[in-house]
C-alpha cells in the first residue's frame, strides 16, 4: 500500500522538523538570520537574496554564499545524526 510506504518517510520528516531548531542553533547568528529571512521559518515569510543583503547589509553575493555554506551545515549534521539529508530540502 502506497500510504504505508509513506509512513516512514512522514515520522523521519515529522523528527527532522523538530531537530531543525537545535540544527539551526549550531548556526552563526547571521547564517541563522539568512535562512530565517530566506525559507520563511518562525512567523515570517520568505525573502529574496536582495531583500536579506539589504536588511543584513552584507552584499547580494554574500547572503547566497552564507546561505549556501548553511545549509551544508544542516546537510551534514543531519547525515551525522542518521538522517536523509535530502528531507532538508523537500
Amino acid at each position: 500500500d502506497e500510504c504505508q510506504a509513506d509512513i516512514p518517510e512522514q515520522l523521519q520528516a515529522a523528527s527532522v522538523e523538530q531537530r531543525l531548531p537545535e540544527w539551526l542553533h549550531s548556526l552563526s547568528g547571521l547564517q541563522q538570520e539568512i535562512l530565517n529571512r530566506r525559507f520563511g521559518l518562525g512567523a515570517g515569510e520568505s525573502e529574496t537574496l536582495e531583500q536579506i543583503a539589504a536588511a543584513v547589509g552584507v552584499p547580494r553575493e554574500r547572503v547566497r554564499q552564507m546561505q549556501n555554506a548553511a545549509l551544508c551545515q544542516l546537510k551534514k549534521l543531519a547525515e551525522e545524526q542518521g538522517y536523509d539529508a535530502d528531507i532538508l530540502f523537500h
